[in-house]
């Protein structure tokens, strides 16, 4: 089999319509004691792809079947993670392959739609061609288009390009909702439209293996928030109660309510707590690992059935990856802490004191919860702050509509933070970002 690395290696261009085929070989080949090195491998040779190595004219005349094809190869994985599943075989490792190629493999797809495919923005299995055929019991796995979902996202060990779930619950008179739990508002439910209108980036749809169990189950869980007393969030990522709710314990929680499995998802995202203890304890997160929002994306009981990707909003995603990337590097690799200014800590003590107001608090419930934790929400914040300033930085240096590669904006990243280093202890006041953001214990003070 012809390889995208030794192809890259002899300068040679890489005509996808030939090589897009043996990524569906692989996964049609696939045996779970291979399993995690097969689809690592698929991911060290999509993940330094550039444009420039791509034969693009083939690319652009084979576009919208390649769209087609790479989606299939996603679907035909979920298969083999059933099947490994059901014969007692599947692995954690095999688990993190597959999120590294379905990684990989989307953001390949991506790179159609930049280029310009004239492939519709959602791509399925057949007989779905839209939000119209959600059924009762889907599990919506998104990503929102603003860079806090991209924090999410990367959080764990393993990265992900999804920070959401919500559920589909469809009403006695044919009325579809979401059901969620968000930061600001803890559990709720909404129209399925307002959802839709939040500024999304990215949706995928999965489907559980007892579809009218999971139908059972959003119903149950609709009329416990929709009627009952309030849900607030749980900031502690602790799914071992259902007091307080994370939107990623929707799904599961949901269907535990019809009686279904109690192990969802299989495999659970791991917190980085030993290179990264600054971050977590600042925000109070002592769990080790949560159901995170993709984990449900890959659990061997569920099916994908569609995607959706925001097209304009992709190399803005790209690009916020990147810089979430960078900054988790910086906090894991050169000791970087948060450290929250005065205004970070007053924004969220005048929320909490407003919110907690009862004529107020009602006008501003879409944006301070008001049980929501100090320590959380003002790490949090610092964590905004400076991850905006890094991004602003980053997009001020780049061709607004042009491509940079994932190593190139690493590396301008890196020369991005030193640069501001050095400021940030010539002249605290002048940093862009290290007043939030900074080595630990290196001596300078913030002065706001």
């Amino acid at each position: 089999m012809l390889m995208f690395v030794s192809m890259l290696a002899q300068a040679q261009p890489v005509v996808l319509s030939e090589e897009v085929p043996t990524i569906r070989e692989r996964v049609d080949t696939l045996d779970a004691t291979r399993c995690e090195a097969v689809l690592q491998g698929v991911f060290d040779e999509l993940a330094p792809l550039r444009p420039d190595q791509v034969d693009l004219a083939d690319a652009s005349e084979h576009g919208e079947a390649l769209v087609d094809a790479l989606f299939a190869s996603r679907v035909a994985l979920q298969s083999q993670l059933t099947a490994f599943h059901h014969a007692g075989t599947l692995t954690p490792g095999c688990i993190s392959g597959a999120r590294r190629f379905d990684l990989a493999v989307r953001y390949l797809t991506d790179h159609f739609y930049l280029a310009g495919t004239d492939h519709d923005a959602w791509v399925g299995t057949p007989g779905f061609g839209g939000p119209e055929d959600l059924r009762a019991g889907d599990i919506l796995v998104t990503r929102g288009a603003g860079l806090s979902s991209a924090g999410i996202a990367h959080i764990g060990q393993l990265d992900s390009q999804f920070s959401h779930n919500a559920m589909v619950h469809v009403d006695a008179e044919g009325r579809v909702w979401t059901v969620e739990a968000y930061l600001e508002r803890g559990a709720l439910v909404q129209p399925l439209d307002r959802f839709l209108e939040h500024g999304l980036g990215r949706i995928a749809v999965i489907r559980f293996e007892d579809p009218e169990l999971a139908a059972r189950g959003a119903a149950l869980a609709y009329d416990r928030v929709a009627t009952g007393p309030a849900i607030d969030y749980d900031e502690a990522f602790d799914s071992s109660s259902a007091d307080e709710l994370f939107c990623s314990e929707i799904g599961p929680w949901a269907i535990g309510l019809a009686g279904g499995p109690t192990d969802l998802p299989l495999h659970r995202t791991r917190f980085p707590r030993s290179t990264n203890p600054a971050m977590f304890d600042a925000m109070g997160i002592d769990a080790d690992d949560l159901a995170a929002p993709v984990d449900l994306l890959l659990d061997p009981r569920f099916t994908l059935v569609a995607e959706w990707r925001a097209v304009e909003h992709l190399e803005d995603m790209r690009r916020q990856d990147a810089v979430v990337e960078s900054v988790f590097t910086w906090m894991e690799r050169d000791g970087y802490t948060l450290e929250a200014r005065w205004a970070d800590r007053a924004t969220v003590d005048v929320g909490l004191a407003v919110r907690r107001t009862p004529v107020l608090g009602r006008a501003l419930a879409s944006r301070v919860h008001p049980h929501g934790d100090r320590g959380f929400l003002v790490a949090g914040l610092a964590m905004q702050q400076a991850g905006e300033a890094v991004y602003t930085e980053l997009n001020a240096r780049l061709d607004p509509v042009g491509y940079t590669s994932r190593e190139e904006m690493l590396t301008l990243l890196e020369r991005i933070r030193a640069e501001d280093l050095a400021t940030w202890h010539a002249t605290p006041r002048k940093a862009r970002f290290h007043r939030n953001l900074h080595p630990a214990d290196d001596g300078v003070a913030a002065q706001d």
